[in-house]
């Protein structure tokens, strides 16, 4: 915990802290001692300039940006961006958690031969040629369909099942398949089609680096096919996850 008050004599002062990630500071108390000679009106001790008066006697949080929130539990993806905005996708909460999503608890490899060693994020889906080609055609979705940053590493973007499967060229049924396998992974999140199936569907479509980052977080560094489009992510022998 943090705290900093200070003013000149017998005057109202305000005193702040951080607690939890969150800056709470308080008006109108009465200092006592000497002055200070350096400045007048200290500020306080905030981040990212969020903080406030509020009358007297009144104590209140105010919260930190939903950026430097992340920020403070570590890098989202491969890279940092703290100087935009948070987006308004992150308040729907199941949006949020594909945001933070952590691989946790693997076992180790226990050195059978023939899985698939990890060094980039589409080596994990290698066994499986129609998740691959889907990811693939949504990361081109994502570039060429003016999509949308939701944070570092992670974009919002809509195409039809239809506009999908014609560009992984595997059929409509298929998608539908390798998007489940996808999403247990971390790689998509896809939210319900809208009217009926009558519009596109919209996805939040996890890029290389960003998954890369998630498997480096977590040690992965083997992928084993195990049948039915899934697969079974492996750390090395000799490390341990937390």
């Amino acid at each position: 915990m943090e705290k900093q008050c200070d003013n000149t004599a017998e005057r109202g002062t305000q005193g702040s802290w951080i607690i939890g990630g969150t800056v709470v500071f308080r008006r109108a108390w009465t200092w006592a001692g000497p002055s200070c000679t350096s400045q007048s009106a200290p500020e306080p001790p905030v981040r990212d300039g969020q903080y406030q008066l509020f009358a007297y006697h009144e104590l209140r949080a105010v919260p930190l940006p939903a950026s430097q929130a992340q920020k403070d539990q570590g890098p989202l993806t491969a890279e940092s961006d703290n100087h935009d905005p948070a987006h308004e996708d992150l308040l729907d909460p199941v949006v949020a958690r594909f945001v933070v999503f952590r691989l946790k608890n693997l076992p180790a490899h226990d050195g059978r031969k023939g899985d698939v060693e990890i060094s980039n994020a589409y080596d994990a889906i290698r066994p499986y040629a129609t998740q691959r080609r889907i990811y693939s055609a949504l990361l081109t979705s994502c570039r060429g369909r003016n999509a949308e940053r939701i944070v570092v590493g992670v974009w919002r973007v809509d195409i039809s099942n239809s506009d999908l499967a014609a560009a992984a060229g595997c059929s409509e049924r298929s998608v539908s398949n390798a998007i489940a396998q996808l999403a247990a992974h971390g790689y998509v999140l896809r939210d319900p089609e809208k009217c009926g199936g009558k519009h596109s569907s919209q996805y939040y479509v996890r890029d290389e680096e960003g998954m890369m980052a998630i498997f480096r977080a977590a040690g992965v560094k083997f992928a084993r096919k195990i049948g039915k489009g899934e697969i079974e992510l492996f750390r090395a022998a000799d490390e341990v996850t937390g």
